[in-house]
């Protein structure tokens, strides 16, 4: 969405209420109402197109002509903090493939990010786990008749 420097900034502000709103959610265990507010909090930062105008390259906080460094920064790390938090959201619903893609666009951006790390390990790690007690039928039973 093309928007002004101030409209983007306005966008922002509201996706970190709806972050903030979710991580209330996450903290009671509703882990598919949080998912939601963090995608649609996710989705509104990511289609954020600040219209160039002419002085829209002046940076800095809070000046209203331009959409500074500043912002993007604020725009950029409140986007890894939300990937971080969907991908929580979706190891505590056991959707670890879905929760290693999140992870993984953290680490795309930012590989020495902690929480993602630890988590897309977890998540693999979980799914190893899953595929092979599907796999592996159990041995000790068969063992033991002998």
């Amino acid at each position: 969405m093309r928007v002004s420097a101030e409209e983007a900034r306005r966008v922002i502000r509201a996706a970190e209420k709806e972050k903030d709103s979710a991580n209330d959610l996450l903290k009671k265990g509703r882990y598919e109402d949080a998912h939601r507010q963090y995608s649609e909090a996710l989705e509104a930062v990511e289609g954020i197109e600040v219209v160039k105008g002419g002085d829209s390259d002046r940076s800095g906080e809070g000046d209203e002509g331009g959409f500074g460094e500043d912002d993007m920064n604020t725009a950029t790390q409140l986007q890894l903090s939300l990937l971080s938090n969907l991908c929580l959201c979706a190891m505590k619903k056991q959707a670890f493939e879905k929760a290693i893609e999140y992870g993984e666009r953290v680490l795309s951006s930012n590989p020495n990010h902690l929480k993602c790390l630890l988590r897309t390990a977890s998540s693999h790690l979980s799914l190893s786990e899953c595929m092979q007690a599907t796999v592996t039928p159990p041995t000790s039973s068969s063992s033991s008749s002998s």
